[in-house]
């Protein structure tokens, strides 16, 4: 694996950029933000969600690091943001949930350990991020020291009839044989996601933001991670610190309390938001958001 690296300071933090090589071949975009006061054997590493990119959260990632003192390290996934491929018709392309979890451990054990040198990872997911998280967790909870979740994706076909949803899932996986990266699905529109209106504004001139329809490939790819995710989720014994929205339309939040129900791990601390959207991470609420994180990885770091 080959990485390259350009550090770009600030008042507060020394801001890293790169590219890492995964085992793929694809040459992936990350960010590091690395507290001057830092000193920490820990860090946390940070997983983005679909069609969305590592930049977009990096106000908040910056004031998580500034307020732990903790570095936090996240990449652009493949397909996605800075990431390759750039066709047209291979963004926000999914093609595997192994895929995305082995992008994941390449930059823990390549990245975040070897050229960084860090012994503790907290495990920081965001939507389809936290889908990855988790199966990164539960593939080798030995790399972990925690887990963090942000409206983290467990099932996306939660409280839909088992019929139905058999015979939509045999549709895809015929439409997936032939072509697999088609945009089938239709996307709800931003305002459904965000509560911030200076974040939607900004969002809909975001070029990184993929807008096209969810490929097919895709959507088969986080129902099989979501499985994966609901078979294993009893073994999954490290600490968890969650917040979900009550109104979020994309990862319904009780999809998460029967994620949470099962779940093996007797340190778990959730917090419910009351009126949020999916995008806690910008909301009215997202200081109180950041403040219940900072607080949980004190008690833990």
């Amino acid at each position: 694996l080959l990485f390259m690296e350009r550090k770009i300071s600030c008042v507060s933090l020394n801001v890293s950029e790169g590219f890492f090589r995964s085992t793929r071949g694809y040459e992936l975009h990350y960010t590091v933000l690395s507290p001057l006061n830092g000193n920490s054997s820990s860090c946390i590493v940070f997983h983005h969600g679909l069609s969305d990119h590592s930049g977009r959260h990096i106000a908040f990632l910056s004031q998580l690091a500034l307020k732990t003192s903790l570095t936090v390290l996240t990449y652009d996934c493949h397909g996605h943001g800075c990431s390759p491929p750039f066709d047209a018709h291979k963004r926000a392309y999914v093609q595997s949930p192994h895929h995305l979890v082995e992008d994941y451990e390449n930059f823990v054990k390549h990245v975040v350990k070897s050229c960084h040198g860090f012994e503790h990872i907290f495990a920081f997911g965001y939507s389809m991020g936290g889908m990855t998280v988790i199966l990164a967790a539960l593939k080798n909870q030995s790399l972990y020291k925690g887990v963090l979740l942000t409206s983290a994706l467990t099932d996306c076909v939660f409280d839909q009839n088992p019929v139905s949803i058999a015979i939509k899932v045999l549709l895809l996986r015929f439409i997936n044989y032939f072509i697999p990266t088609y945009g089938l699905i239709p996307r709800r529109s931003v305002e459904c996601g965000i509560r911030d209106p200076a974040a939607v504004e900004a969002m809909k001139v975001d070029t990184l933001w993929y807008r096209g329809k969810l490929r097919v490939g895709t959507a088969l790819s986080l129902i099989d991670g979501c499985k994966i995710i609901q078979s294993n989720v009893q073994n999954l014994k490290l600490p968890i610190f969650a917040q979900h929205a009550t109104n979020d339309v994309a990862c319904d939040i009780r999809a998460f309390h029967c994620f949470c129900a099962n779940v093996g791990s007797k340190d778990i601390c959730f917090h419910i938001i009351n009126e949020g959207f999916h995008d806690l991470h910008h909301d009215p609420e997202t200081s109180s958001c950041l403040k219940n994180l900072v607080t949980w990885l004190h008690n833990h770091s």
